[in-house]
């Protein structure tokens, strides 16, 4: 078990002296029944989880965006190896820059 300590007056105390107390102690905590979290924890958790879920779709848009141009930038490069230079030079393209998402 690591050891966890504190200070109290200039001094380092062990908070649990050894492993069966500190299972002791745990397994009685455990034992609590340990009331709800009250209204505004549970609301920021669910705005929390809204949140990460909007991050996330987000985020798998802008991957799928950027391999949809990889794979647009490739079958462009593979075209233009197939024409003459004369004939490459008018299909260039410009594409989208990446999606920048704002940080807040």
């Amino acid at each position: 078990m690591d050891k966890l300590e504190t200070r109290r007056n200039g001094n380092s105390i062990n908070v649990f002296p050894d492993e069966e107390t500190f299972q002791k102690i745990y397994g009685e905590c455990l034992e609590k029944n340990i009331p709800p979290a009250c209204e505004a924890v549970q609301n920021n958790y669910h705005d929390m989880n809204e949140s990460f879920n909007a991050y996330l779709e987000s985020i798998q848009e802008h991957m799928f965006r950027y391999a949809y141009q990889c794979g647009f930038e490739a079958a462009l490069k593979k075209d233009r190896k197939r024409l003459p230079v004369s004939q490459t030079e008018h299909k260039r393209v410009q594409m989208p820059l990446p999606i920048r998402f704002p940080v807040n």
